[in-house]
């Protein structure tokens, strides 16, 4: 589904994230190794103040995004990772419908550390 929604000669650019800069095969290819169930069991990925500018048959788009994970230590233990930053795209208009033709992803703040089970207490 990752694939899908790109363009074939897309680039997506994920160096500014920890990542890899490539076509849509290469980069698939190493989230799909990176992001497998055994090491990042539970993930979350929202966006949020999504700006889009549309000018016929292209456009630009612009988006805040949170991502925590959930991550294996590999011993059976689990941590957190939270990461923040945006994503800019520029996306084009194909025969199958919109597409990303660039992504951009940059992290402009990140947190690893000890996954906590927050207890709530009732007030009485």
């Amino acid at each position: 589904m990752y694939r899908a929604v790109f363009t074939p000669d897309a680039v997506i650019d994920y160096t500014k994230a920890y990542g890899i800069r490539g076509p849509v095969a290469e980069v698939s290819t190493w989230m799909a190794k990176l992001m497998t169930p055994d090491y990042v069991p539970k993930t979350q990925h929202m966006l949020a103040n999504v700006e889009v500018t549309v000018d016929g048959d292209s456009g630009s788009a612009h988006a805040y995004y949170i991502n925590p994970d959930v991550r294996s230590d590999g011993a059976g233990g689990f941590g957190l990772l939270l990461n923040g930053g945006y994503y800019t795209v520029a996306v084009r208009r194909t025969p199958e419908g919109w597409r990303i033709a660039r992504l951009v992803a940059e992290i402009t703040f990140s947190h690893s550390g000890d996954l906590e089970q927050v207890q709530i207490r009732q007030v009485e």
